[in-house]
């Protein structure tokens, strides 16, 4: 099977919602693994993009099950790196961000598949990477070499509830900077990602997420 997908702006490839299981086979057929979808970025143009499923060889030709079509969740400005460790869930914490490039208009930061009954909230930089796991945590953080901003006021300080799921939107006119808000720019990079607890005291973070601004 195929599909397409479109790049964003910076010409990279975002995820906006990660792979996820969508249908349980059962006894439909002689094996029982589930179907499962990956919904992607609409970069620019906003596609709907095919959800695929499993397959496998039956001897004569490929043959594929529990194919399903789902709408895009809307266009992804950036994409994903680095990552943080497995979690309790056993999954890793994923972030996305929807919205455009645009330093104009409202944006949301996505946090899913965390630690459930947990609190956290989202850290973000301007420039600047690499992995550094701090003590008590579990996992890397990824935004390193630029001040890190917190969006740790509260309101903005999140429970993960029973979904394991968290969302914030943000301004770009006043993104959070180390001391204040900071009015985005075009043409600047910002990464993001979020810090959670872990069941038993530890904390870890999500994936990271870069966006250049238009």
């Amino acid at each position: 099977y195929m599909t397409s997908f479109d790049l964003n702006s910076q010409f990279e490839f975002g995820i906006n919602d990660r792979r996820e299981v969508v249908k349980d086979l059962g006894d439909a057929f002689d094996f029982q693994p589930p179907g499962s979808a990956s919904r992607y970025s609409g970069g620019d143009y906003g596609s709907q993009v095919l959800a695929t499923s499993v397959s496998r060889w039956g001897g004569v030709r490929w043959e594929q099950y529990a194919t399903t079509f789902q709408a895009d969740l809307g266009p992804t400005p950036g994409y994903q790196f680095c990552s943080g460790s497995p979690n309790s869930t056993g999954a890793y914490g994923f972030l996305t961000m929807e919205g455009s490039s645009q330093t104009t208009g409202l944006k949301t930061l996505r946090a899913s598949t965390m630690s459930p009954f947990q609190f956290g909230f989202f850290l973000a930089s301007q420039g600047g990477r690499g992995t550094f796991v701090p003590p008590g945590s579990i996992g890397p953080i990824c935004l390193m070499g630029a001040p890190l901003g917190r969006y740790n006021q509260a309101a903005e300080v999140f429970n993960t509830g029973g979904s394991g799921i968290a969302s914030l939107v943000i301004d770009p006119t006043a993104l959070r900077g180390p001391g204040s808000d900071i009015v985005g720019q075009s043409g600047q990079e910002w990464n993001f990602q979020a810090w959670h607890r872990q069941a038993g005291g530890l904390s870890n973070f999500t994936n990271a997420f870069s966006v250049t601004f238009d």
